[in-house]
């Protein structure tokens, strides 16, 4: 992903990041900000890095936590269930995430 650094460091950087970016916005919290408020914040930093940002760039910390957001939520064989598509793992798992 571009990214030479420790995940951990990715992460806990994009995070205080986008928190600094809430507040300097909407002066909350991201997670006390409003869903306009943080839909308003997540389209800025996908579509660029908002002066003050650190660590990853803004839309490379995006994409990643979309991603893996999207993959706890729809990865597993119940969320595929919830999407009403047809779990076709190349390896099952044989426990549970």
């Amino acid at each position: 992903m571009d990214w030479t650094g420790r995940d951990v460091d990715f992460y806990s950087q994009g995070l205080r990041s986008l928190e600094r970016e809430s507040a300097a916005r909407n002066r909350v919290s991201f997670t006390a900000a409003s869903l306009a408020q943080r839909a308003a914040v997540v389209r800025a930093i996908a579509a660029a890095t908002p002066a003050g940002w650190t660590g990853p760039p803004a839309p490379l910390f995006y994409f990643v936590a979309r991603n893996d957001a999207l993959d706890v939520c729809y990865g597993t064989a119940e969320g595929f269930e919830r999407l009403q598509i047809p779990y076709m793992p190349h390896i099952v798992s044989p426990r549970k995430w």
